[in-house]
């Protein structure tokens, strides 16, 4: 038995006992005025009249009953629907006005309460409304963090980033990334944290989907360059990342500090420290950089991995260069259409304004080059 059939089984032997206190104590009350009436004809003198009581009592039934049965009883039978319908728009309303009062009641009631409204909307079956169901549990369990306000520009350049890669087999990738990010599901930014770039896809996705790093890149890299790298010393490291990459990172509008590189074959660690992070559990970030892209690699992706509200995605590309097609995955596309972002100068936009993006979403652009 589920707590809401507990509930009704107490609440109806709660109304056998009412009702059986209240006759008990109706008649105990008859009884002690019947004493009474005794006890003040005795004390008179007077014969007490046991058929006359009984004669009067009956009249009092005679007169009583009749306006009971069908004034009280009847008139509650032929409302009670009425009422408990009444009654129920009234409850109705105040919780879905009253977010308060809905507070107040325990995790499991709101649920079954939340639930039970899915399914009224529902018109497609009980495989719909489950799906409906659990689509909205990681949310109303805080299993994300949020983000705002997302602008990503990704700009590609023919020449490549600095003379440590050759110009037929290299381009160069420009980035500006800026949002405001809610802490729900983890903890708020600390002084110190990471920035990657990665060469092994499934080293990507296991990062995109974690909280270890504040923003993961996936790096198209010769391993014979990216050895280059490895060999550098901690200095030369640092130098690459600040003066040829370019990377700077701002939490709250204030610029951090790269205190350490770490280059392995599993691409490019950066560690940074923050003079001031987040006061509370909201922090606006901004990240620009720019690094290496081989020719050959014809796609670049743009992952959407948190629910994120008002995107705003730009990717310009040498138009006489290259042709590019668009590829946009979004839970809602109407903003995000093909012939819509395809500028035709070099440039394709994806704005999708006043709404929430839920991960995994995101957009593919697919190179072509004209020379082929």
């Amino acid at each position: 038995m589920d707590n809401h059939e507990k509930r009704k089984a107490i609440r109806r032997k709660s109304k056998k006992h009412a009702v059986v206190m209240l006759g008990i104590t109706a008649f105990a009350i008859w009884l002690v005025i019947l004493l009474i009436k005794v006890l003040l004809a005795h004390s008179n003198g007077e014969s007490i009249d046991f058929f006359s009581i009984l004669d009067s009592i009956g009249d009092n039934v005679l007169g009583v009953l009749p306006p009971l049965i069908f004034i009280d009883l009847v008139f509650e039978f032929i409302t009670q629907d009425y009422v408990s319908e009444e009654i129920s728009e009234q409850i109705t309303g105040t919780l879905m006005s009253n977010p308060e009062t809905i507070q107040l009641f325990d995790d499991a009631t709101k649920r079954s309460f939340l639930n039970a409204t899915i399914d009224s909307l529902i018109t497609h079956g009980q495989d719909e409304a489950e799906m409906a169901e659990n689509a909205i549990v990681p949310y109303i369990q805080g299993r994300y963090n949020l983000k705002k306000h997302f602008t990503y520009n990704i700009t590609l350049r023919e020449s490549p980033i600095s003379s440590l890669f050759d110009s037929p087999e290299y381009m160069t990738v420009n980035e500006t990334l800026s949002y405001e990010k809610h802490f729900i599901a983890s903890e708020p930014l600390g002084e110190t944290f990471s920035v990657g770039f990665f060469t092994c896809n499934s080293d990507l996705d296991k990062n995109l989907r974690g909280q270890t790093f504040l923003f993961r890149e996936g790096l198209t890299i010769l391993p014979e360059d990216l050895d280059k790298l490895c060999a550098m010393t901690d200095e030369e490291k640092l130098r690459f990342v600040t003066n040829d990459m370019c990377l700077k990172v701002y939490v709250g509008h204030n610029r951090c500090d790269v205190t350490g590189v770490s280059i392995t074959d599993h691409g490019i660690a950066v560690a940074l420290h923050t003079q001031e992070p987040p006061a509370n559990n909201k922090a606006f970030i901004e990240i620009t950089f720019c690094m290496p892209w081989l020719k050959t690699e014809k796609a670049f992706l743009v992952s959407i991995t948190e629910p994120t509200y008002s995107v705003k995605v730009r990717f310009d590309y040498p138009r006489n260069v290259y042709n590019v097609d668009i590829y946009p995955f979004f839970n809602d596309a109407e903003d995000a259409l093909v012939e819509d972002a395809d500028r035709g100068v070099g440039s394709c936009d994806i704005n999708l304004r006043d709404k929430w993006v839920y991960p995994m979403s995101g957009i593919v652009f697919s190179l072509e080059s004209k020379n082929q």
